[in-house]
């Protein structure tokens, strides 16, 4: 054996887990993703349309009543979003 090299972690340890990670310099990368530029804008723009939908509807809910907490559990943004949207409006 090697004598520059520790000898593995014994099953069970702690140090078992850290020895299954693989270092950084092991650790294959994926290549990013190029997409094409036109289905990056149409996408960005779609995602814009379902945001201002939503400020809307936060809008109505608040003027039909609804709490800002109840708001923020409903939609699953947090209380500073829906306040956010409501103050911008």
């Amino acid at each position: 054996m090697d004598s520059t090299r520790p000898d593995p972690p014994s099953p069970g340890s702690d140090l078992s887990v850290l020895a299954s990670i693989p270092s950084p310099s092991v650790r294959k990368t994926e290549e990013p993703r190029c997409e094409e530029s036109g289905d990056i804008e149409s996408r960005l723009i779609a995602y814009r349309k379902v945001v201002e939908s939503r400020d809307e509807l936060i809008r109505k809910a608040r003027a039909d009543g609804m709490s800002e907490a109840r708001i923020a559990k409903l939609s699953g943004h947090s209380r500073n979003t829906v306040r956010g949207i409501l103050g911008a409006g």
